[in-house]
């Protein structure tokens, strides 16, 4: 019994150290390169709806640190459970450690857009957590073997001649080791955690990779904001929302960083002709400025999943007849840079809403965590089908044909 619950602390103690460092790790190279956050950010796609709604509604914009935490908490079960394999099966519970530590760092690599480097911080971590598994493994059998061979002495010899003085002193030692390696390494691990790129990513501002790019003035501005519309009363939000403040509800676990100089949104699918447009083309258009309320299709009465904003932005129509929509098209499906998808309907981007390619929010350039560069804004609809962020794509379809 002791040795599986040495076993135990020794795999759970390995699995800390390999998420702790390599979340550390990755803070040098960043978000893509964090193993906690990509095996997060891979089962969101996975997830069926009939399970994020509810989660959503009951955390709200704490979602993203419910589910790392509970992938957190998943390898850190399993851990366990290798840790006590591997407590009478050494040899195969470290072959189960590595084989696990290598879906993160398979994960990583199959991101999009990922890099070699990008899997230096998984590899780190698990080539330390394999150094800790093994040699805790072996420390813990080493004690456990002490102390049962004490009590056997014991048993069998007179009182005055049992347990030497040298002897305590071994088991004490072997004790004090085992538990200076897992103590060090779980302390390591949870402070890897506590300091590294997931925790960074979930609870802070992303970077303002807008800092050189310059709105235009508006070629249309939005109406003032009536008095009386905010009130100096405690507890009341003011009418336009700071971005600060804007509620947060999307698929990614840390925003995409997008230089706006190689962003460009293509329009395509059942349009006479597929049309492309750059930052600095889009920039160039007569921009608009409206105040548009957002809301999140899981907010309950009073929640604070909702929002008004000043959006400056181009709106969609005219890009769309750029295009010219099929006749027979009914939707527009608009793409993310994550891979996200929205299904809006076709006469909500036509209308005279006035749908928006949004760069701007309050007066600032869009933020990454709202969508920078470019973001759709479609007033009327809730976000999942009218708000997709860092877009790439509209694509002119039917909803009998995609979903």
């Amino acid at each position: 019994m002791r040795l599986r619950l040495r076993s135990i602390l020794v795999g759970v103690a390995a699995t800390l150290l390999l998420f702790g460092l390599a979340d550390l790790v990755a803070r040098l190279i960043g978000p893509t390169s964090a193993p906690l956050l990509v095996l997060g950010q891979a089962i969101i796609p996975l997830t069926p709806t009939s399970v994020i709604k509810p989660v959503i509604a009951l955390f709200g914009a704490n979602d993203k640190i419910v589910l790392v935490a509970t992938v957190a908490l998943g390898a850190l079960i399993l851990g366990a459970l290798i840790g006590w394999l591997g407590g009478t099966r050494p040899r195969v519970g470290l072959a189960a450690f590595i084989v696990a530590g290598l879906v993160p760092a398979g994960a990583v690599l199959t991101r999009t857009g990922s890099t070699l480097i990008d899997v230096v911080p998984t590899l780190v971590g698990l080539a330390a957590g394999v150094v800790v598994l093994w040699v805790g493994l072996r420390w813990a059998a080493q004690a456990t073997a002490a102390q049962a061979q004490a009590s056997t002495t014991a048993a069998r010899t007179p009182l005055l001649t049992r347990d030497s003085p040298a002897d305590r002193a071994q088991r004490a030692g072997s004790r004090r080791r085992f538990l200076a390696l897992t103590g060090i390494a779980a302390a390591v691990g949870a402070v890897g955690v506590a300091t590294g790129q997931s925790i960074v990513a979930l609870t802070r501002e992303a970077a303002a990779s807008a800092a050189n790019l310059v709105l235009p003035r508006a070629a249309r501005t939005a109406g003032p904001i009536p008095a009386g519309a905010s009130l100096d009363v405690e507890g009341i939000r003011p009418f336009v929302t700071a971005q600060k403040d804007f509620y947060r509800i999307d698929t990614v676990l840390a925003p995409p960083t997008i230089d706006p100089q190689d962003w460009s949104l293509t329009i395509r699918g059942m349009v006479d002709q597929e049309v492309t447009i750059t930052m600095d083309e889009l920039l160039a258009l007569p921009l608009q400025e409206q105040h548009t309320t957002l809301t999140c299709v899981s907010n309950p009465v009073g929640g604070d999943l909702v929002g008004n904003a000043t959006w400056l932005g181009y709106p969609v129509r005219e890009l769309l007849r750029r295009a010219g929509p099929s006749p027979d098209a009914d939707m527009v499906l608009s793409h993310s840079h994550d891979g996200f998808t929205a299904s809006t309907p076709l006469e909500a981007m036509l209308d005279d809403r006035d749908a928006l390619l949004a760069v701007g929010m309050n007066g600032e350039p869009l933020t990454p965590v709202h969508g920078f560069p470019a973001r759709l804004v479609v007033a009327g609809l809730y976000g999942f089908v009218s708000a997709t962020k860092w877009g790439t794509q509209l694509e002119g379809t039917r909803f009998d044909e995609k979903e």
